[in-house]
């Protein structure tokens, strides 16, 4: 990280830490999320109930017995300290809050489970109306997974939390969670995920409707910082928004939304917009949105995903060996991505990407326009079945190949796009359709 960015890092994560420090209550409560506990509420003090909060104590049997103990409309209080804990277990609860002093109570895991790590720290199944905020997460030392899971979830908030691994592997041998929404058999509904800080971790939000991702700092994100994926079939996203967060440095992708499983789900209704992502060296995109592998199930739906005014940047004085930065595609011939917009995002490349800045693949009545990219070998490549789009208003400077247009089922325009700098082939054209409107300018 170069040095206005560490600076610029170090003060998010300042005002991270201190911003949930002695807060006496969250902004104004709304339908999204967790609905506020009664007036009535009751508050356990989980040091009260038999948990040392010591850093040395295994406290998973005191905090676990205040759990099951615990009624609807019960806040579970961590006073400041630090609480070690393993394989918590909730279920079928309602209308719980879980808060802390802020980041000054940390709920740690104790490394106890199955030797790789697969234990989560606490799981939570058909639980409603669950708030936790005002505290902190260590997955320490996690080799796999790990972290707050979560089956069949329905209305949550999650808010001013940190998730962090106080001693962090620097080999990747698979996924390390903060928070994972997993998929169970009901989707989870209605979760709120605001102004939360999570470092060296991830989090996973599978099979759900109605998802708000905001406001969030995620700092080098194993393999990725966000993510939706298909474990099985009938997986859905319906109602998804990933929008004013801001990711450094992340180990492989910022975000991707993607099938690792063969079976049909469906995808409708995705917005990523407002976020500023700053990547070095690694093997991935920015934003990743689709499948191009025979997982991609024909019967598969994706539909209405919009990725508007997002900020792209690649740190100077890395060589970034595979890019595509923002990635939409299927596989050809397993059905189209439609109704997608992408607009208005602008690419800062560091001048050694050696793919493309925006692909897009499989379009269908879809939109790319009003992007600006700088400092990148390829510009903008929209290929395979390409029916009913519009490519205009861009900007590219590129040295390789600016446009690439290719393999079109027709009905497509294209016009008024800016080729900038000296490319070496401003435009490539490859089985246009007579019917397609194709205007490269001078």
């Amino acid at each position: 990280m170069n040095a206005p960015r560490m600076i610029a890092a170090a003060l998010l994560t300042a005002l991270a830490l201190s911003g949930a420090e002695g807060l006496t209550q969250d902004a104004k409560p709304s339908t999204e999320g967790a609905p506020p506990l009664g007036p009535n509420a009751v508050r356990v003090n989980l040091r009260e109930a038999g948990a040392k909060g010591d850093g040395v104590t295994d406290d998973s049997a005191a905090i676990q017995a205040a759990i099951t103990k615990a009624a609807e409309n019960t806040v579970l209080y961590f006073p400041a300290g630090t609480y070690l804990l393993h394989s918590l277990e909730i279920s079928g609860k309602s209308g719980l809050e879980f808060a802390g002093d802020g980041h000054s109570s940390v709920l740690q895991w104790t490394g106890t489970g199955l030797p790789n790590g697969y234990t989560a720290m606490m799981t939570f199944t058909r639980v409603k109306n669950l708030l936790i905020h005002k505290i902190a997460f260590d997955n320490r030392n996690i080799n796999n997974f790990g972290g707050l899971r979560f089956y069949e979830m329905k209305n949550v908030t999650i808010r001013n939390t940190r998730f962090f691994d106080s001693m962090r592997r620097e080999t990747i041998t698979n996924d390390r969670y903060s928070y994972c929404f997993g998929q169970g058999g009901d989707p989870h509904e209605n979760i709120l995920f605001e102004d939360n800080l999570i470092q060296d971790l991830e989090v996973e939000i599978d099979h759900a409707r109605r998802v708000r991702v905001r406001k969030n700092t995620f700092e080098r994100g194993v393999w990725l910082c966000f993510n939706w994926s298909s474990h099985g079939p009938n997986t859905l996203l319906e109602d998804y928004e990933v929008v004013g967060n801001k990711f450094f440095e992340p180990a492989g992708y910022a975000m991707t939304f993607h099938s690792e499983f063969d079976a049909a789900h469906r995808v409708s209704g995705l917005r990523i917009a407002d976020n500023k992502i700053y990547m070095d060296s690694y093997k991935r995109s920015a934003i990743n949105v689709g499948i191009r592998k025979a997982k991609d199930d024909k019967a598969s739906v994706w539909e209405k995903i919009t990725i508007e005014n997002n900020h792209i940047e690649y740190t100077q004085g890395y060589t970034v060996d595979y890019v595509n930065c923002i990635n939409v595609s299927r596989t050809p011939g397993h059905g189209p991505l439609k109704d997608v917009v992408i607009r208005n995002n602008t690419v800062i490349g560091n001048n050694s990407l050696a793919t493309w800045a925006i692909t897009a693949n499989c379009l269908r009545n879809s939109t790319i326009t009003g992007n600006t990219i700088t400092g990148v070998l390829h510009g903008i490549s929209v290929a395979d079945e390409l029916q009913g789009n519009t490519i205009s208003r861009n900007s590219v400077e590129a040295t390789g190949v600016a446009y690439s247009f290719e393999r079109s089922l027709g009905g497509n325009k294209v016009s008024g796009n800016v080729v900038a700098g000296n490319p070496k082939t401003p435009w490539v054209q490859t089985s246009v359709h007579p019917t397609d409107s194709i205007d490269v300018g001078k």
